[in-house]
Order: C-alpha cells, then sequence, then structure tokens
C-alpha cells in the first residue's frame, strides 16, 4: 500500500521560532521607575522564552503587565509561553487580549489558530487563518497551516493554492513541496508532484517520508526503477522506515524479483508485526513462487488484524483454488464479494457454480 505523508508542522514549536524573538526593548530613560521595571521584566521574560523556561517567563510577563496593564507585547509572548506550558485556556485568554489591544495583530490570530490545530479543530481555525492573512497577505506559515486544512477537507486545488502563496512568500519552507507534491498527485499532475517531491528530497535530503512519496509517485509513472531507488535511499536515510521496504517491495513483485520482494516484505513484518498490508504482500510474493501454503498463512494473518481486508480474503480464495480446495475458495471470495469487490465476482460466477 504506498502512503503518501501529509507533514503538519509542531504548530506551537513554530510560533515560538517564529515570533517570540520580537527583540529585547532598550530601556531608555523613563519618567516613571515603573515603566524602567516593567521593560526590565519583559526583557527578561524573553530571554526565559527563548531559554524554553516557560513558568519563569510567565512569571516576568505577569509583572511586566501588573505595572503596564496595555503592553501588547507582553501579553502576546505571555500567550507563547503559556501555550508551551500547556495553559492553553490562558493562552487563548491573552491572544484575545492581543486583539482587543490591537486588532490588526495578524500574529495573534495564527497563535489562536495554531492552538485549535492541535486539538485537531479544523473548522474554527479556518476563519482566524483567513484574518491573518487579511491582515498580513504575505504570511507564508499561515498559507501553509489553512492548505493543510484544506488538503485534510479534499479540497486538492485550494490546498494547491495556498502552498503555491506560502512558496511563493517563503521558498524555504520544505514540508510545503512535499505537500503540494502530494496535492498534485491526487490532481492528477504526476510530473508536477515527482518535481515537488525531488524539491523537498534536495532540501532535506535526510528525509525519509519526502524520498517514499517521490518513489510512489515514481511509480505510479511507471518508473520502476528510478522508483526502487528512492525508496532505498528512504530507507537509507531511515533504516526502520517500514513503509518504504513495504513499498519498494510491491516494485519488486511488480518486476517479478519475487525474492527480493520476500526479503522487504520479511523486514517490514519484523519492524511492525502488526501492518497486515505487509502479509498480504508477502503472501502474493509466495504465491508468485507457488508456495501456496505459506501465502495462505500470510493471508490468515493479514485477515486476522484485519476482519474486513477483502484483497486478503480475495487472494486467500485463489492460492485455496490452486490447491484444489474450491469449497474455501468459494467461501473465501464470497467474502470478498460482500466487503466490495467485484473481481470476486468473476471468480464465482467463473468457479463457482
Amino acid at each position: 500500500m504506498n502512503k503518501y505523508y501529509l507533514l503538519v508542522l509542531l504548530i506551537l514549536g513554530g510560533l515560538m521560532s517564529g515570533y517570540a524573538q520580537d527583540g529585547v526593548v532598550v530601556v531608555q530613560d523613563s519618567s516613571t521607575v515603573a515603566t524602567q521595571t516593567s521593560q526590565k521584566a519583559y526583557n527578561n521574560g524573553i530571554a526565559l522564552l527563548n531559554q524554553k523556561q516557560y513558568k519563569k517567563a510567565i512569571m516576568s510577563f505577569d509583572s511586566t503587565i501588573q505595572l503596564q496593564p496595555d503592553f501588547e507585547k507582553a501579553y502576546y509572548n505571555r500567550a507563547l509561553a503559556k501555550a508551551e506550558a500547556k495553559d492553553i485556556k490562558g493562552a487563548m485568554q491573552d491572544f484575545d487580549k492581543v486583539i482587543a489591544l490591537n486588532p490588526t495583530q495578524n500574529n495573534a490570530y495564527y497563535g489562536k489558530a495554531s492552538i485549535l490545530l492541535n486539538q485537531n479543530k479544523q473548522k474554527e481555525a479556518l476563519p482566524l487563518l483567513d484574518k491573518d492573512l487579511s491582515i498580513n497577505p504575505k504570511h507564508a506559515i499561515a498559507y501553509y497551516q489553512r492548505g493543510l486544512i484544506y488538503f485534510t477537507q479534499k479540497d486538492y486545488k485550494k490546498a494547491l493554492a495556498d502552498f503555491d502563496n506560502a512558496l511563493l512568500n517563503d521558498s524555504k519552507l520544505t514540508n510545503v513541496y512535499n505537500d503540494r507534491g502530494s496535492a498534485k498527485r491526487l490532481l492528477g499532475d504526476l510530473a508536477g508532484s515527482v518535481k515537488d517531491y525531488q524539491k523537498a528530497t534536495q532540501l532535506s535530503p535526510n528525509n525519509a517520508v519526502f524520498y517514499n512519496n517521490l518513489g510512489s509517485a515514481l511509480r505510479m509513472q511507471g518508473k520502476t526503477k528510478e522508483a526502487i531507488r528512492a525508496y532505498t535511499k528512504a530507507i537509507q536515510a531511515d533504516p526502520n522506515y517500514y513503509l518504504a521496504y513495504n513499498n519498494r517491495g510491491k516494485v519488486r513483485l511488480d518486476l517479478r524479483l519475487y525474492k527480493k520482494a520476500l526479503t522487504d516484505f520479511d523486514k517490514v513484518i519484523s519492524l511492525k508485526k502488526d501492518y497486515a498490508y505487509a502479509y498480504n504482500n508477502r503472501g502474493n510474493a509466495y504465491y508468485k513462487l507457488k508456495q501456496y501454503k505459506k501465502a495462505i498463512t500470510d493471508y490468515n494473518q493479514a485477515i486476522k488484524l484485519n476482519k474486513d481486508y477483502g484483497v486478503a480474503y480475495l487472494n486467500r480464495g485463489i492460492s485455496k483454488e490452486m490447491l484444489r480446495d474450491n469449497e474455501g475458495s468459494c467461501k473465501d471470495w464470497k467474502k470478498a464479494e460482500k466487503l466490495g469487490l467485484k473481481s470476486a465476482s468473476t471468480y464465482l460466477q467463473q468457479v463457482c457454480k
């Protein structure tokens, strides 16, 4: 089974690195000691925030806000610290305060959207990202996050448009190339998909997921040798990446390299014993090698792991037929037919009368 990964950023982490560093406030002569004290506390809070000492940072921002209740940046950075400290309610309240003080502060809308996305509340996050982008139409990461929402909603054209805008404003967002490649693939643009996956691997040459996706797109183009090379690079990047072994095994199966395919599927199963697709695929390799009993054993395990795995029932029925177990094969094909496999109906009509 080919699997394309949608790579969601660690949103709060990205938020921190992107916007917490608004610079240290220079403490100048002030008419009041309170203002100087407030700014000193704020500077200390920024330093602690950058050091990931979130609770101490919150305390410093608390001191700032007590002395200067309308200090917008203090509320904003306290919201970041609270979000990292898992005080989600407090973070949302602080972002709301920022918006109340300055309705054009787009990063506050993005901060709220990020928290909601981490809670898988995409519907609620979407209008906040819209607002962010209406204020700052060059906010690349907001385009990316909105594109991910559209992608998961299967609105691939809107996702593609947002990924385009994200890269237009920041061409170094590596994950966007990968996800835009996936959107293009699903829209039928395989050449564009391959190009984006290749760009992602160039920018991040040790990312196994990007190579795996590239391999799958190449396979869909019929470029099997190139696909195998891409899957192999995925495995080199992450020797425990079972999906790449599985996908390389499927290409080798297509190329009738059955023993090499078996080696790949064996590796998948050693890494992930509950992966039903690998047992089905290894069963197919055994079938091609005319080892029907071993094939049936693997199909049994695939079905044990997923009782609704129609393809495994179909394949087990075919192997049973080769062992002259017509009753067993017909029973499996009937089950596959019930699970929606049209090809099972053909076997039933031709063999089971």
